[in-house]
Formats: structure tokens, sequence, C-alpha cells
């Protein structure tokens, strides 16, 4: 999908004459609603942005004006997308970019955001071609297979395990049946997870480092807390009318454990892959499933292991 620069072009709040004072202009962007920059035009020539936080200097916005890079002064001609408008650009502004005609009159600003939104429907698109599209099918096989082997050694690690705590679950009725039960939830949950990071890193909304990180880490926690504790209330239902209440409240601080996992490991792994320049969209499935198979066994078993005393 290819848009047009002409398209998304907005007009400026605020554009003022080089003489202008910063307390006019102060004035004018009371006004408008505080945007954050205005420009500053000289007949049709543009000069540069302004901060508007900046107009408490004083003086007139020639003082506190600041220069676009002759990279950042595009002509635009009516049939220009947007990728070809930023071609070349190896930095952009904090300012939005300016859009001039054909004859380098100033015609308005494209936001950053706004154009990073554009450019994220092509970068969506490239990628899948270029890494699944132009490769043979043994190409994509053998990537495939490498991460698919991951998840064949976890089965067989999860058979140890099951093995080990064989003597705790025979003593539970109902353990047995419902220990798949923790794994596919979480694994589904994990995943659910994983895949809305990966769509959100594709659109640049998430990268590994970046401080939103945290925030979006803990509204992750939030929501499977929410989803765990919701199945665990199921699960209790479930108990009450098998009448095992004891394996009720085990299989439900499992899976309390495994909604917790599925927030952490979700948003973890697929940033950590691609800080270490790791495919997520390939990587991703097999190792959360291992890893959530194996805290999911590791907790419903070590809690049927507290509970046989109980039960005995």
């Amino acid at each position: 999908m290819n848009e047009y620069v002409a398209s998304i072009v907005a007009v400026p709040r605020c554009v003022f004459a080089p003489s202008v004072t910063c307390s006019k202009a102060l004035e004018c962007v009371e006004e408008a609603g505080y945007p954050s920059y205005a420009f500053v035009v000289d007949g049709s020539v543009l000069r540069g942005y302004i901060k508007c936080v900046e107009l408490a200097k004083g003086g007139t916005v020639m003082d506190i004006v600041r220069p676009y890079e002759a990279a950042h002064l595009r002509r635009v001609h009516d049939m220009m997308t947007v990728k070809e408008y930023v071609a070349g650009m190896v930095s952009f502004p904090a300012a939005p970019l300016p859009v001039l005609d054909s004859e380098g009159v100033f015609m308005g600003a494209v936001g950053i955001e706004r154009l990073a939104g554009c450019l994220a429907l092509d970068l969506n698109e490239e990628p899948l071609s270029a890494s699944v599209l132009d490769q043979s099918p043994a190409m994509v096989a053998r990537s495939r297979i490498v991460w698919l082997l991951i998840s064949f050694g976890s089965a067989f690690l999860s058979v140890i395990v099951i093995d080990e705590f064989e003597a705790a679950t025979s003593h539970i009725k109902w353990a047995p049946a419902l220990m798949p039960v923790c794994g596919a939830m979480g694994g589904n949950a994990g995943l659910q997870v994983g895949t809305a990071v990966i769509e959100a890193m594709s659109v640049k909304k998430l990268t590994p480092g970046c401080k939103r990180n945290v925030k979006y880490v803990t509204k992750e926690l939030a929501v499977c807390t929410a989803c765990g504790i919701f199945f665990a209330l199921l699960f209790g239902a479930v108990a009450g009318w098998l009448e095992e209440p004891i394996a009720g409240l085990m299989t439900a601080a499992s899976l309390l454990i495994m909604f917790l996992w599925a927030a952490l490991g979700g948003t973890a792994i697929p940033l950590f892959l691609a800080s270490v320049g790791i495919d997520p969209v390939v990587s991703v499935g097999p190792i959360l499933t291992t890893l959530t198979d194996l805290v999911g066994y590791v907790a419903f078993l070590g809690l049927c292991t507290l509970f046989v005393p109980i039960k005995s």
C-alpha cells in the first residue's frame, strides 16, 4: 500500500513571519490550543520551525528558530508516495517534516508519527516478501525445522518431568487429566501475548531497550492476571462439580502461575530475540511453548507434591 504525501499533509496551526515577536506568537499559540511546534515562513520561503515552549524566552521568533536540514526540504508532486518522500533521509527532526510544492513554496507539514504509520504498512509487506515469498521452500523449511527441533526436544523433557512426579499425581484424582489443561492454557495465553508484541514491534510501537516496554509488560501482567483469576474461578466451579476440591485448587493455582508467565515470557522473549538479531516471527513460537510447557508442568506437579499430604 503506497500512500501519497498530498493525502496526509496538514496545514500547520501556527505560521509566523520572521519579524513576529515571541510574545505575539505566544498569544497565537494559546488561541491555537498550544501546539508543540510552529513554523517561520518568510513570504513563501520556509525558515524553519520553533518549539512553542521556547517562546517565553522573548525576542523574535527568528531568535529561536531551528532550520531544517537540506535533506528534509523536499519538493513534492501530486503523485509522490510517502516512501519516495523519505527516500535517502538518514535522520528525522523532532518537528513535523515540511512539505514544499514543486516551486519550493511551503504547503504544510507531516507529523513524524503519521509518517511512521504510513511507512509501517509498507514495512509490514516488505519483510514477508523478502523472507518468505522470495525464498525457496527448502530454505523456509530448513529455518523452521531448526526451531521445531526445540519443541521436539521439549517433549522429551516434559516426559522426564512427568515421570519424576508420577507418584504424586497418582494420589490425586483427576490430576493426570487436568495436567494438560494447564500447559495448553498457558501456551495459548503466551502465544496471544507474543503475537501482540510482534505486531507492535512491526509498527515500531515496541523496540528492544525502549522505556515503553516496561509500561507494556505492566499492562500485560494486569491483563493476564485478570484472565488467570477468571479461569481459576472457572476451574474451581468444575472441581466442585467433580467433587475434587484439592484438584481444583491445585489447577487454579497452576493457571495463575501460567498466566503470569505468559505475560512475562510473551513480552520478553520476542524483544530479546529481536535484540540479538533473531527473527521472532519464526522463533518465538517454539521457544515460548517449550518454556511454557516446562513452567506449567513444574508448577502443576510441584503443587501435586505439596497437596499429597493433605489428600492423604
